[in-house]
């Protein structure tokens, strides 16, 4: 049975363009899954796992990423998801927009009241940073 991670169609025309920061940001959200998948795999696989998350951000990781996504028959071209932001922005009590610590990914996470804030798997944990919406 193939593992399932709920991701946006990296090939879907209308996922915000085909660029590296999304690649990332999906990385980045599935980074531990993956690890642990890569452990199993072998060496040589939690190698390349790491050498991708290392990868800095002028590098593209999108070939790297595909192929080790499917030597782990991982399918990141599922149905499409789409999430907007709200308009207008998100009231100071519903939650915070958190976004990556490196700026290199464009994971963006909302944290309700009381919720921890999300760490970023790709940048040594670093918790993501607020940013006004």
């Amino acid at each position: 049975m193939q593992p399932s991670f709920a991701a946006p169609s990296l090939n879907y025309p209308g996922f915000m363009g085909d660029t590296e920061p999304q690649y990332r940001a999906w990385l980045c959200q599935r980074y531990l899954s993956l690890r642990e998948l890569a452990l199993a795999d072998g060496t040589d696989a939690v190698t390349e796992l790491e050498e991708i998350a290392r990868a800095g951000s002028d590098e593209p990781v999108r070939e790297r990423l595909l192929a080790l996504a499917h030597r782990f028959g991982v399918d990141i071209s599922v149905s499409p998801r789409v999430v907007s932001l709200p308009r207008p922005p998100i009231p100071q009590h519903l939650g915070h927009l958190y976004v990556c610590p490196n700026g290199g990914c464009a994971r963006k996470e909302v944290r309700a009241p009381g919720d921890s804030v999300p760490l970023c798997a790709l940048f040594e944990h670093s918790p993501l940073v607020p940013r006004s919406v």
